[in-house]
C-alpha cells in the first residue's frame, strides 16, 4: 500500500446499478398488480387522436409534394450555377427517397454516396430540405465570386506619391487629409474620376 493515492472526492452511490434497477422494476410490477392500475389506465388513445395524426401526415405529404414540384421547376431553368444545380438535384432525390423510406439519415447518406460525397453533405441535405419545407431558400455558393481587382496601392508610382506626401506632413495630418490627397491628386493624375460622396 505504499503507492496508494487516496481519491480527491469521496465515492458516492448514485443508485444506478443494474441490481437496483431490477429491484425497482420488480417493486413497480408488484405495486401495479396491487393497485390494479397501470399506465394504460391514465393515458388513452381515442379515434379522433388517430384521425388527427393521419390528417397531419397527409398535409405533410402534400407539402413535400409541392416542394418536389417547385424543385423540378427550378431545375428546368437554364441559367443555374453548376454547384446550385447539384444541390437542387440532390435535394430532389432526397425528397423523393423519403416518400419510400422512413429514415431521413439513411436516405440522406444514400443520396450523398450517390453523388460521391460524405456525411457532411448528407447533413446539409437534411438541413436544406428542412429549409425548403419552411419556405426558405437554400444558400448559394459564393465560390469564385470574390473581387478579382488588384489594389492601386500596390502600384509603385502610387506608393511613391503616398510616401512622399506622408514625409512632407510628418505626423501632422488626419486620415481624411490622406483620402482627399489620394482621390483629388493621385487619382486625377491617373485619369480616374473621383466618386461623389455625401459628407
Amino acid at each position: 500500500m505504499q503507492n496508494y493515492i487516496p481519491p480527491v472526492h469521496r465515492s458516492t452511490y448514485t443508485g444506478n446499478s443494474a441490481r437496483t434497477k431490477r429491484r425497482h422494476r420488480a417493486q413497480a410490477k408488484k405495486d401495479a398488480e396491487k393497485n390494479g392500475q397501470t399506465i394504460d389506465h391514465f393515458v388513452s388513445i381515442t379515434k379522433s387522436d388517430e384521425i388527427d395524426e393521419i390528417s397531419e401526415e397527409s398535409e405533410d405529404d402534400d407539402y413535400s409534394q409541392q416542394v418536389i414540384n417547385s424543385l423540378e421547376i427550378q431545375l428546368k431553368e437554364k441559367n443555374l450555377d453548376e454547384g446550385h444545380k447539384l444541390r437542387l438535384t440532390a435535394i430532389l432525390q432526397y425528397m423523393r427517397l423519403l416518400e419510400f423510406q422512413d429514415s431521413k439519415l439513411e436516405a440522406s447518406l444514400s443520396v450523398a454516396h450517390q453523388f460521391k460525397k460524405g456525411p457532411w453533405f448528407a447533413r446539409c441535405l437534411r438541413l436544406w430540405s428542412h429549409m425548403l419545407q419552411n419556405g426558405e431558400s437554400i444558400p448559394f455558393s459564393k465560390r469564385g465570386k470574390h473581387c478579382k481587382i488588384k489594389s492601386l496601392l500596390n502600384d509603385e508610382d502610387i506608393q511613391i506619391q503616398v510616401t512622399s506626401y506622408l514625409r512632407e506632413k510628418k505626423f501632422e495630418f488626419y486620415v481624411a487629409d490622406i483620402v482627399d490627397y489620394v482621390t483629388n491628386t493621385i487619382f486625377l493624375s491617373l485619369g480616374i474620376k473621383p466618386k461623389t460622396t455625401i459628407r
